[in-house]
């Protein structure tokens, strides 16, 4: 982040759990450390570091990405050429960097939402922008005028499926999100938490309730009726 060849940038770390070494390290640095008492998770810890910070954009990035010196300033010009809410990085798997992690997500008929790219070879399919649906959270950027009118992160969601609840209400009032594909962001996935939490049933229990919550605060009753069973009964098999 301090070798970016955007300068205007102003970094906020929000340290979750109680990790002596990282925060000794980062006071080392003079960065903003903003450290709750109890561990807020995804969606809070990013709302915390949003009411902390100034910018005219926020920029959010998990803690197993790696960016290009120029990442942050092609979201950016982006955003000074376009009207959209959302800058998508085109997000490559780390350590194979030739791998899609996520070029931003799609939603089924269903409400079932995807990655889109994930797992293929980069052979140039996603270099031209595109507009798409929904947005995965390892790294994106949001106008801040767009947070104040419709909120944030909803902190219900303690992990999983807070980006598609947020994807939904930006796409009910009408708020495009698009990709920069000329903004690299290389991602490790899943090593933002343990391997031994990741395949616990509380991850489990999260990710289908908050599937749930989603379908049900963003969707009509008409819809809900034909999908809410089917995400009720598919995650039981």
């Amino acid at each position: 982040i301090r070798d970016q060849s955007y300068s205007a940038v102003e970094t906020i770390w929000v340290l979750n759990d109680k990790d002596k070494n990282s925060k000794e390290f980062l006071k080392e640095k003079n960065e903003i450390i903003v450290q709750p008492e109890n561990n807020c998770w995804y969606s809070g810890g990013n709302n915390l570091a949003a009411s902390k910070s100034s910018g005219e954009y926020l920029l959010v990035l998990n803690p197993d990405t790696r960016i290009e010196q120029n990442s942050i300033e092609e979201l950016v010009k982006s955003a000074k050429m376009t009207e959209a809410a959302v800058y998508v990085p085109k997000t490559m798997c780390e350590p194979n960097r030739k791998i899609i992690d996520s070029i931003g997500k799609s939603i089924s008929i269903g409400g079932w939402v995807g990655r889109i790219g994930a797992g293929e070879r980069d052979k140039g399919q996603y270099d031209m922008p595109l507009i798409v649906p929904a947005f995965d959270g390892a790294a994106f950027m949001i106008r801040r005028s767009v947070v104040e009118e419709i909120g944030f992160f909803d902190n219900r969601f303690n992990v999983f499926e807070e980006t598609n609840d947020l994807s939904f209400r930006l796409y009910g009032s009408d708020y495009r999100i698009v990709t920069v594909p000329n903004s690299l962001v290389y991602h490790y996935g899943g090593k933002s938490y343990n391997n031994t939490l990741s395949r616990s049933k509380k991850f489990q229990y999260y990710g289908t309730r908050n599937d749930i919550i989603a379908i049900f605060k963003n969707f009509n009753w008409l819809f809900l009726s034909f999908v809410l069973p089917i995400h009720i009964i598919w995650p039981l098999r």
